[in-house]
């Protein structure tokens, strides 16, 4: 894996505050001096006017939906006003269900010996297990996905009022073709694979214990079938359907390093964006290429008995898929509607916060979280730094908890509420302190993960915007 070198740390500030110009100059850290140069004025959005914050209008607005737990009395956030990186883990054995129906298929005779209805008893119920797995973790995907789609509709109204408006449009076709990216892998990699897969888990499961009589011919029969070419066709489905998307994916994240090289050769910008796309790539190749082998030997299966030895890699490598997705590729973000209008300049500065700030509480999580209450001296400026690192949802959850706050924000007894930056930032002065503590609480209690979180957002966001800038700008590669 890709370290920053002391080359980067020589010019970029472990933490840094990414939309309060003054803040990176009012303090000292403790081993960089340099901050981050500071976009232009120039640069701001013309139909995004700023707040006092330093937080743009837009972002300001941007309200999180809290519902009440009717036994706890507790809020919580509603799942589907976030994309969410929550892909569970024991998905990652769904290809074991796969081999669930081995001894059904190795052992196929009457009468069946005692040790394979064992094995049969053994394959079925781990089958049946996997498949409730599947079917839990494409309740999740859903919520992702409708949150997309809803979005995606929303950021086209967006583009067609620009468009007839003669306004610029760029940002909003950049968070286009990342909706694309992220609807896809949401429906094909994830909703796709938890239902075929899920669905076939439950017909290898059938087919496996109805294997346990097989003593009656129609029985035998409908075993075969089920645990047979019937059981396995979801699963070989999904194998040629998620390797065509992989390798799509991998071609276009090639374009966007190739691009991010040619406009920004050498910086840590590229190397962040490099180091993610060297990733995905690496994913979608062993994740593309072990769901494809799978599907095929899950066919051959129901005849060929060696054709669970090939199985056998890919069982291992598709639960480190699920790992490696969980912990390296997936993010979390908030609705894209609210960002504020972007260009190079804010992206590489939000990018290169994201992996100092990550990197330094991966080092020393003392002196890193120090660095950012420093930042967060005042309230305008921990809003400014909450918005930025996408911590609004868990804010607003610390807010609520505490009952003096709670009163003054919103009515306590209310079974929804909603609540955005320009609300908390309109309370009386004299809540202040209490804002700051929760503000900083929340920030000590963000850790590496939420910041790494933000690096692969903001990565992914630059590395597609200096895409399709280059293609706007040379014609003929764009109608390419």
């Amino acid at each position: 894996m890709e370290r920053l070198g002391e080359k980067d740390a020589a010019t970029v500030p472990e933490i840094v505050a990414v939309q309060q110009p003054d803040a990176a100059s009012d303090m000292e850290l403790a081993s960089h001096h340099h901050p981050l140069p500071q976009p232009a004025k120039d640069d701001a959005p013309e139909d995004a006017a700023e707040d006092a914050s330093g937080i743009t209008e837009i972002g300001y607005q941007h309200r999180v939906r809290l519902t009440k737990n009717q036994s706890s009395g507790v809020y919580a956030p509603v799942l589907e006003e976030r994309f969410r990186n929550n892909l569970g883990l024991a998905v990652g054995f769904l290809e074991l269900a796969n081999a669930g129906d081995f001894a059904a298929n190795v052992w196929n005779d009457i009468p069946v010996p005692v040790y394979a209805i064992v094995c049969m008893a053994i394959g079925a119920t781990l089958a049946g297990i996997l498949s409730i797995f599947a079917f839990d973790d494409a309740r999740y995907a859903w919520r992702n996905v409708v949150f997309l789609r809803r979005q995606r509709a929303q950021l086209k109204e967006s583009l067609d009022r620009r468009e007839s408006q003669g306004h610029n449009s760029r940002d909003v076709k950049v968070l286009l073709e990342l909706n694309l990216r992220e609807l896809g892998c949401e429906t094909i990699n994830r909703f796709g694979m938890d239902v075929l897969m899920g669905f076939g888990a439950v017909l290898i499961c059938i087919g496996t214990y109805m294997a346990i009589g097989g003593a009656n011919k129609k029985v035998w029969l409908t075993s075969n079938i089920l645990s047979g070419y019937l059981g396995n066709t979801p699963i070989a489905l999904y194998g040629l359907v998620n390797s065509a998307w992989a390798a799509y994916l991998a071609v276009k994240t090639e374009g966007h390093v190739r691009a991010t090289a040619r406009a920004m050769p050498g910086s840590l910008d590229y190397r962040l964006i490099r180091q993610r796309g060297k990733r995905l790539q690496l994913y979608c190749g062993i994740n593309g290429a072990i769901t494809l082998i799978g599907g095929i030997a899950s066919m051959l299966t129901a005849t060929r008995w060696w054709a669970y030895v090939i199985l056998i890699p890919v069982i291992v490598l598709s639960f480190t898929c699920n790992w490696f997705w969980r912990t390296r590729l997936g993010y979390s973000h908030d609705d894209m509607r609210q960002m504020p209008d972007m260009d190079v300049a804010k992206l590489s500065k939000v990018l290169r916060f994201a992996a100092e700030a990550k990197i330094g509480l991966g080092r020393n999580a003392q002196v890193a979280e120090k660095d950012l209450i420093r930042q967060a001296a005042t309230l305008p400026q921990a809003l400014d730094l909450i918005d930025t690192a996408g911590l609004l949802e868990a804010f607003c959850i610390k807010i609520v908890s505490d009952q003096r706050l709670c009163y003054a924000l919103c009515d306590p007894n209310a079974e929804q509420v909603e609540i955005s930056l320009a609300d908390i930032a309109a309370l009386p002065d004299t809540l202040h302190p209490a804002l700051l503590e929760a503000a900083h609480d929340c920030l000590r209690s963000a850790g590496a993960r939420r910041f790494a979180h933000l690096e692969r957002f903001k990565a992914e966001l630059l590395g597609i915007y200096l895409h399709q800038s280059q293609l706007s700008a040379d014609p003929e590669s764009a109608s390419k």
